[in-house]
């Protein structure tokens, strides 16, 4: 079988469809339930519970396939505000919603694929991506909740890193309440290694500029959890974050053996006329 192409890329007003049905399913129901005309409604909303700004959204192939919800749990509150007009305008009434969730950690509140794409992990490359998503933005726990009922789901949870930290109820189900923790980040050292300038491109190409580059040769910059440093060139920063981030948790080996110390990088900014050349590496 031809493997499928799988992309996790932030939702869309225009995928407020498959947000809504993705929610839907998450609660047991399908499109034909009066919830998913609530739940189409804050999708495609600025600042609600199920907005598109807090959505991503995989698509296989180039076809959308599903979609996962979630935010800061601090946030409840304010988020979740708009949905009681439009519960007693489509329901008829506002039943008792519990809090799922609470500050202290980003709550992955809703995930949902469509049948014809599960089987193809999907749902795991939404919940890694959504997981990485709220680590970059700073939150140390990702949280969830599971139904006793659904072990199958748990599983999956389990084996992307999540572990069970208490008890919830929700909608009168008894949930898991299940955390991921960021791991631990290491040091990262950044080091200009070189500066080239392109004066013939220059010379042809570019308009003529008052700033150009304030790195130096020699420059070093310490990265602390993941935080630019002070004075880095935010270009620069963009291009060598994937690889930091990597490097910050662990990881490394780029490329099959490309480096001969694996815990490190040799990478470029996107410059084309000056590109600087920064040696990434761990700080034991």
């Amino acid at each position: 079988m031809e493997r499928q192409e799988i992309i996790v890329r932030p939702a869309r007003r225009e995928d407020a469809p498959m947000i809504a049905e993705a929610v839907v399913m998450a609660v047991g129901y399908d499109t034909s339930h009066p919830l998913y005309a609530v739940f189409l409604e804050l999708a495609g909303r600025e600042v609600a519970q199920y907005s598109y700004r807090n959505s991503l959204v995989a698509e296989v192939d180039g076809a959308v396939a599903g979609a996962i919800v979630g935010y800061d749990g601090a946030r409840l509150e304010e988020l979740r505000a708009p949905i009681y007009p439009l519960l007693k305008e489509h329901l008829g009434e506002v039943p008792h919603i519990e809090d799922e969730t609470e500050a202290g950690e980003y709550y992955l509140d809703s995930i949902g694929v469509l049948p014809a794409y599960r089987g193809l992990s999907v749902g795991t490359a939404l919940l890694n991506t959504a997981t990485e998503r709220a680590f970059a933005e700073g939150h140390t726990r990702v949280g969830l909740i599971v139904d006793f009922n659904n072990p199958n789901a748990e599983r999956l949870y389990f084996s992307l890193g999540f572990q069970r930290v208490g008890e919830k109820r929700f909608l009168g189900h008894r949930m898991w309440h299940l955390q991921r923790q960021r791991p631990s980040l290491k040091r990262i050292k950044i080091t200009v290694k070189r500066i080239t300038e392109y004066r013939d491109l220059m010379a042809e190409y570019e308009n003529p500029i008052e700033h150009t580059c304030d790195m130096r040769l020699g420059q070093c910059f310490v990265v602390e959890n993941c935080e630019k440093p002070e004075g880095m060139c935010q270009s620069a920063w963009e291009t060598l974050y994937p690889f930091v981030r990597e490097l910050a948790e662990g990881g490394g080996n780029f490329f099959d053996g490309w480096m001969r110390n694996p815990h490190s990088a040799m990478l470029s900014c996107n410059d084309g006329f000056r590109p600087v050349s920064f040696y990434v590496e761990v700080v034991e």
